[in-house]
């Protein structure tokens, strides 16, 4: 019986070694070729990173420059004092954390000039340029089609991106935003492909290291790299950008052979390891196997040997009721991380760019912080009626302007604990709660404010809300969901043409509706359900039209065409505002 069992156990342990031993043979031959397509995946991926990166700093700065020069704030201070000019200027700079700003006049002449420089404790402090009062250097490229150029300034270099200020078809002059190409740009692209990043700048030939991420860079390995002339130990790839002013931008993305084969060479102990472990659970299954299938031979020699001790009154039967073998081997298989990366330059996050009021994050926030004292509050949610018809015919100028008188005018009621702008013509006010008789004096004090005497350009508006209410702690302690529910009460006083309504639990018979829209809308984006409707904007003074609106509106399958006022609101709220805005 022993050498049976060895035999089968024998053929199953020759049977795994051989196929180990091809596994290894063949993952060992392979493992240079893996080395080589990982490194130049990774630097294509790299190269692609940085690319798209620093073409979406160009078109990010294109944009910005484009939307301040229609801001008429710096327009009226153009061609004023150079103190309001530089202070207006500043301002926008620190909108997106330019390094440089300036603006050009209609001769061609830089009247101001803003720089951003670190003094020896790394502090970043603005300074008036040196180019103040001098011609600007690249006349060309102010009416240049391209979004962004290259501007060295001080043997600084920055992407710059120029937009025309014009008043009607006049051009006043030109604003000029720039993000400098510096240590600060490298290190950002090392956090995310986790190379080292050099910057370098050629000038009559020569390369110069502008700026790395690498304390200890040299340049020669620099050079290597952009000539495709990498050294052994190292892997990396570089390009020369383009060519301006007599010089030329290049960039390297370089790192060590060695810290990169670490990675790998850690996987190929693990691998070892685990064919180890998978060898010596084989070599006990193949065992066990053996031994399986020797057992009904065992229990038919004991049934020989009680038959030839005479005893045959005793059957011969073999019942096998087990299986004759098992073998179950498992495999783990190994994942790797993908480093992902998401640049969005994004606006301010708790205020709302128009009115400069706290926005709906600041307003979660303050709800929270009100709740946690457990002393009760009204949720006040305030929304400005026809607001639309203002923008239809008067225009979005003075839609805006009407949305930031009302909330001057709102900010003014007594006893306003808060006051936040959370979209459009939608307002939400936080008061102290004494009574239920609170409501109607919080209503009557904001309607006080919002219908005196409203005057845009010898035009009279009239400035009416409707409310929704909502109690803290009688209604619900969450502070979403206190907002929820004052959105609601707003939501039926609209319906039912009421001016103010406060919550109920009877609301919500709605809610079923809201439900089915949320997810419905979602699939109309995807399936292109929604439609635009263009309105014309006529200009009294010519009765001409000039300009169209684009006004959204969903066809439904089954409810048929659905306003804007039924899901705006849920797309914003379901953070699904930016795919229906694309």
């Amino acid at each position: 019986m022993r050498s049976l069992q060895t035999k089968i156990f024998v053929f199953f342990v020759l049977l795994l070694l051989f196929v180990q031993g091809i596994s290894l043979w063949t993952i060992i031959a392979g493992n240079k070729i893996q080395e080589q397509q990982e490194i130049t995946s990774r630097l294509t991926t790299a190269k692609t990173i940085f690319t798209e990166q620093f073409n979406s700093r160009k078109y990010y700065l294109a944009a910005f420059a484009e939307t301040a020069s229609k801001d008429h704030g710096i327009k009226q201070v153009f061609q004023g004092d150079t103190r309001s000019l530089l202070v207006a200027l500043n301002n926008h700079r620190k909108r997106i954390d330019a390094d440089l700003a300036m603006t050009i006049s209609e001769q061609g002449i830089i009247s101001a000039q803003l720089q951003v420089k670190e003094d020896k404790n790394g502090q970043k402090k603005v300074r008036q340029g040196s180019e103040r009062e001098q011609v600007f250097r690249f006349a060309q490229w102010l009416n240049s089609p391209e979004p962004a150029h290259l501007y060295l300034l001080e043997n600084e270099l920055y992407q710059l991106s120029l937009s025309p200020l014009t008043v009607g078809s006049k051009t006043m002059g030109w604003l000029a935003f720039g993000f400098k190409i510096d240590k600060n740009l490298a290190d950002y692209f090392k956090n995310i492909t986790q190379l080292e990043t050099d910057f370098l700048l050629k000038d009559n030939g020569q390369w110069s290291l502008l700026a790395s991420s690498n304390e200890q860079a040299e340049l020669a390995l620099s050079i290597n790299v952009i000539n495709n002339q990498t050294p052994q130990n190292y892997f990396g790839v570089g390009e020369e950008i383009t060519e301006f002013d007599e010089h030329e931008l290049g960039f390297t993305m370089y790192g060590l052979k060695s810290d990169f084969t670490a990675v790998l060479q850690k996987r190929w102990w693990q691998f070892l390891l685990l064919a180890g472990v998978t060898l010596c659970l084989s070599l006990a299954s193949a065992y066990l196997i053996s031994a399986s299938i020797i057992k009904p031979v065992k229990h038919l020699v004991k049934q020989a040997k009680t038959i030839a001790s005479g005893d045959y009154h005793q059957r011969v039967d073999i019942k096998d009721k087990g299986e004759l073998g098992q073998l179950a081997k498992e495999f783990n298989s190994m994942q790797g991380a993908v480093l992902t990366r998401e640049n969005a330059i994004k606006h301010s996050a708790n205020h709302d760019a128009l009115t400069n009021l706290p926005n709906r994050n600041a307003l979660f926030q303050k709800l929270d912080e009100f709740a946690s004292t457990s002393k009760p509050f009204i949720v006040c949610y305030l929304n400005l009626c026809r607001l639309q018809d203002v923008n239809e015919t008067l225009g979005h100028d003075v839609g805006d302007w009407l949305i930031k008188e009302a909330a001057k005018r709102v900010n003014m009621v007594p006893q306003n604990l808060f006051l936040s702008h959370v979209g459009a013509d939608e307002f939400v006010l936080l008061f102290p709660s004494q009574s239920s008789t609170d409501l109607q004096k919080i209503f009557d004090d904001v309607s006080y404010f919002l219908e005196q005497h409203c005057v845009y350009q010898n035009i009279h508006l009239q400035l009416q809300v409707r409310v929704g209410f909502s109690l803290y702690p009688e209604h619900c302690g969450s502070a979403k969901a206190l907002l929820q529910m004052a959105d609601t009460a707003l939501h039926y006083a609209r319906k039912t043409n009421q001016s103010w309504q406060v919550y109920n639990k009877e609301l919500d018979v709605n809610s079923v509706e809201r439900l089915n829209l949320i997810n419905d809308l979602k699939h109309a984006i995807k399936d292109n359900q929604l439609e635009l409707h263009y309105q014309p904007k006529l200009n009294l003074a010519t009765g001409i039209p000039t300009h169209v609106e684009a006004l959204v509106r969903w066809r439904h399958p089954t409810l048929g065409m659905v306003p804007p006022d039924n899901f705006i609101h849920i797309a914003e709220q379901t953070g699904q505002i930016n795919a229906l805005t694309h």
